[in-house]
């Protein structure tokens, strides 16, 4: 978890022990444990400072964002995904006698 004072400073922390309305913590770069207790909704320190506490699982981590070119795969893999996603397990080449031209030239599977 994530520990931020009111003085702006952020500090990293393990939690030790926790019941509904209090956590024990080891805080980096502290040799003591530290105890927070929630009181109406805010968390407040041994010195009765109020601190945010950010747990791991709250955490909004950007994710990079994809190039294109990454999410696009070689037209045989995608039509032979395709024709799996449709035909199941079974054979290649029934799956390619269930196949016909459409009139614009392109090569179309039949869903049966």
């Amino acid at each position: 978890m994530v520990v931020t004072f009111g003085n702006g400073q952020s500090v990293r922390a393990v939690i030790l022990a926790r019941e509904e309305n209090e956590i024990r913590a080891a805080l980096e770069g502290s040799e003591d444990t530290t105890r927070f207790i929630n009181v109406n909704g805010t968390w407040v320190s041994d010195e009765c400072e109020p601190v945010g506490i950010e747990f791991h699982w709250q955490r909004r981590i950007a994710l990079p964002t994809p190039e294109e070119a990454e999410c696009i795969c070689p037209k045989d893999m995608a039509a032979k995904l395709i024709r799996l996603l449709h035909y199941g397990e079974r054979e290649e080449d029934e799956a390619s006698a269930m196949a016909f031209e459409t009139p614009a030239g392109t090569r179309a599977y039949q869903i049966v």
